[in-house]
């Protein structure tokens, strides 16, 4: 458990900020950005076996996409 919080840190820590330009470009509010890119975290979190995952950055920009 506590390797898979490792994981998604270090993919949120990498990945917020790209995530955040993507919808800031296409929604331009930085408020609104925020909340859609933390919506794209929290649905991320929220779906099982996300561990097991081949491509963790495919999944978190085909949800942000979606």
């Amino acid at each position: 458990m506590k390797n898979m919080v490792q994981l998604w840190n270090r993919l949120f820590n990498s990945h917020y900020n790209s995530i955040y330009a993507f919808f800031l470009k296409r929604l331009g509010s930085p408020e609104d950005a925020d909340d859609a890119s933390q919506e794209t975290f929290t649905r991320i979190l929220s779906q099982q076996d996300t561990a097991k995952l081949d491509s963790p950055t495919g999944y978190i920009w085909r949800t942000a996409q979606n």
